[in-house]
């Protein structure tokens, strides 16, 4: 790495940048590592809870930006989350979804999951509200946005263009 490359946060915990997704949602993943868990091999909560809060975060920020045209670098308020259940090793993902956009706060609820190999081949990510039994791995965090007073200068993974 050069002198002028930083490492942001989402780099450093192994979160991949969103991939496409349907309008007012993004999806991203954590392949987890021995460095992720606790003493005990399961995921350090803090970690789920990173994922749920950077994705949340770049939701926020294009559903701001969608709606009022303005580039703001939203700022969490609130966070509330529910740790369902728990794993050891493998992918965990996250889908960031629009509650409701409003002048000065935005609200974004993100489920986690755990990413399991489908018997067929390939992955299957099935949804924690959906099917609860199949998946280990559940966290709900709903996390309420503020756009600060000035606007900041945003990453531009995140900057809905």
């Amino acid at each position: 790495m050069s002198g002028s490359e930083r490492t942001t946060f989402d780099r450093f915990i192994g979160m991949q940048p969103p991939g496409d997704s349907e309008p007012g949602c993004l999806r991203s993943k954590i392949e987890l590592l021995p460095h992720h868990c606790n003493p005990t091999g399961y995921v350090n909560g803090g970690v789920i809870l990173s994922l749920a809060d950077n994705l949340a975060t770049g939701m926020a920020n294009v559903a701001h930006y969608e709606k009022n045209g303005e580039r703001a670098f939203m700022v969490g308020v609130d966070l509330h989350a529910s740790m369902l259940s728990n794993q050891k090793g493998g992918t965990i993902v996250a889908e960031s979804r629009v509650v409701r956009v409003g002048r000065r706060v935005t609200v974004i609820r993100t489920v986690v999951w755990r990413r399991r190999k489908d018997p067929r081949g390939g992955h299957h990510d099935p949804h924690p509200g959906l099917n609860q039994d199949s998946a280990r791995t559940s966290m709900l965090p709903e996390i309420r946005y503020q756009r600060r007073s000035r606007p900041l200068e945003a990453d531009p993974r995140w900057s809905g263009s």
